[in-house]
């Protein structure tokens, strides 16, 4: 499921004025079924997202971090679209702009 087609669904502005210049007489028709049926697997895939307790930060950039503990101190784990793998890390109260490489003893 890709959030990203969802949403892009859901903020179509064409669609939107559709479906309300619709709604008063048929709720929209195949306009409504599309952007009903986005709006469901968005939500969804956000409500999977948040049971796997991952943060997404950004959806263009796919940024999320992932709550840990780096020599016991709180931190997030830091993964960006296209990034073969977890190899960021940053503070609690840093920011993807505070990213720093994982080192060999993580």
């Amino acid at each position: 499921m890709d959030l990203r087609n969802q949403r892009a669904v859901l903020v179509d502005r064409q669609l939107t004025a559709s479906l309300a210049a619709h709604a008063p007489g048929n709720g929209g028709g195949d306009g409504a079924r599309d952007f009903t049926e986005a709006a469901l697997r968005f939500s969804s895939g956000l409500g999977q997202i948040d049971e796997w307790n991952v943060i997404l930060r950004d959806l263009d950039k796919g940024l999320c971090d992932f709550p840990s503990v780096r020599r016991g101190v709180a931190i997030y784990l830091c993964w960006e679209l296209g990034e073969p793998e977890v190899a960021f890390w940053h503070g609690v109260d840093e920011g993807a702009r505070g990213r720093k490489p994982l080192g060999p003893d993580d």
